[in-house]
């Protein structure tokens, strides 16, 4: 084996790395769609609002909001991959979803305001206050 030369496992693992980070990456058009289409459900009084607000508000701020991932059922297969995209986006574009959608501050902002109930600290407060 030349000095140069990386070990054959080595080369394996570098390409299975490569292989998983090509399987997350998603296009800056592709989060921007699916950001947008979350919105329109997130402030929409259908079952799965909540779903994709929390998944938007977590990408967004997730000290401040979480995502039960048990709530991604109330959603459709459709909405299930936007917020997959939306959580991809994010993890392989490196930027906040409110940074990338026209009036994008405003918009989180007015999520922020209609999901207090999902805010950490009210979540599950009353379970814990109980205690």
């Amino acid at each position: 084996m030349s000095e140069n030369k990386l070990p054959d496992w080595a080369i394996e693992q570098l390409k299975e790395q490569e292989f998983s980070r090509s399987q997350l990456s998603v296009t800056m058009l592709d989060y921007q769609e699916a950001i947008r289409r979350l919105i329109r459900i997130a402030i929409s009084d259908t079952g799965g609002a909540a779903a994709a607000a929390q998944v938007l508000l977590s990408v967004y701020n997730d000290r401040n909001w979480q995502l039960n991932v048990m709530d991604l059922g109330r959603l459709d297969a459709k909405n299930i991959l936007d917020s997959l995209t939306v959580i991809r986006g994010w993890l392989s574009l490196s930027e906040y979803p409110h940074n990338v959608i026209e009036n994008g501050r405003a918009i989180f902002s007015q999520l922020e305001d209609r999901w207090q109930s999902l805010h950490v600290e009210n979540r599950y407060s009353n379970i814990y206050r109980n205690k």
